[in-house]
């Protein structure tokens, strides 16, 4: 269950949907259309899953070093508060100004930190 190209490749695919959809949903506004915000969700919990599936399966061969464990959980902790303040965002028509400012920033930081943690798991394949 190492990292090969086409897991970095299908993870990558579903932050690409994920952002479009982002998008999309941000310039329709509020109330946010129902179709476009469960694909938003369902990818978003679908490359979850996917990441996970790699992060045990890598365990599986080879325990992570330090710098691969930092990085998974920096991700996972991104990805969680984006999830929060993207909840926040739906459930809510009126909030604080801050949590628009952190789903704007938080998505990028996740794609960041998951990109680093996929670079450490396809380098030591």
């Amino acid at each position: 269950m190492g990292m090969t190209p086409l897991k970095f490749l299908i993870a990558g695919l579903g932050f690409v949907v994920i952002f479009l959809t982002g998008f999309v949903l941000r310039r329709t506004g509020q109330p946010f259309p129902a179709g476009i915000l469960t694909v938003h969700k369902l990818v978003t919990v679908a490359t979850i899953a996917f990441l996970a599936k790699i992060v045990l399966g890598m365990t599986k061969l080879a325990p992570l070093g330090q710098v691969e464990w930092i990085a998974c959980i920096a991700a996972g902790a991104f990805f969680l508060l984006a999830i929060a303040s993207g909840g926040w965002l739906s459930a809510v028509r009126e909030m604080p100004a801050m949590v628009r400012v952190l789903h704007l920033i938080l998505p990028f930081l996740t794609a960041l930190s998951t990109a680093a943690f996929l670079y450490l798991m396809f380098r030591r394949r």
